[in-house]
């Protein structure tokens, strides 16, 4: 009760529907500084159809890009599995056995796993501050994304994890 932080992560959850032609853009917050932001689609792959809400992603701080210059779903996905414990049993897929040929087929079996419904962008990837995207001073800073497909009346969601620096430690 008595300790006085000097710095903490805060997250927002920001909600738009994604448009399916052009780009879309969604404000990150400024002010602080950002080790990344949890991307979860509306419309995420499938086996049927490679289609997401995130289609091309690129990061923009006064209409400069930064960090992310035109990273896939497919790529952000990976960041995701990167900072992920690889033994975490949500990420873990099975595949069917058919008795009849006794062979494994390829065709997954659980739907939908954690990997492929969320992604990561990772701006502080060494954990050691090195990296993090500092938008104090700036104007703007916004994701740029091509989706594949339109959300409709859907949202999708950007969570961005700001690391929050307090003078003097916080208030008591």
């Amino acid at each position: 009760m008595d300790e006085r932080p000097t710095r903490f992560l805060k997250v927002t959850t920001i909600t738009q529907a994604m448009a399916a032609a052009g780009a879309n853009e969604i404000e990150l917050p400024i002010g602080n500084k950002l080790l990344g932001c949890l991307l979860r689609p509306f419309v995420v792959p499938t086996v049927a159809s490679f289609n997401s809400s995130f289609g091309v992603i690129a990061l923009s701080v006064d209409n400069v890009e930064v960090m992310e210059a035109r990273r896939n779903w497919e790529s952000a996905q990976g960041m995701l599995a990167r900072r992920i414990d690889p033994t975490w049993h949500h990420l873990r897929h099975t595949h069917e056995f058919e008795p009849v040929a006794g062979i494994i087929t390829l065709a997954v079996v659980q739907a939908e796993v954690l990997g492929q419904a969320y992604a990561y962008l990772d701006w502080d990837p060494l954990n050691d501050s090195a990296y993090m995207l500092d938008t104090r001073g700036a104007a703007r800073v916004n994701l740029e994304i091509e989706s594949d497909t339109a959300d409709g009346a859907n949202t999708s969601r950007v969570l961005p994890i700001e690391y929050v620096e307090i003078g003097g430690g916080g208030a008591a």
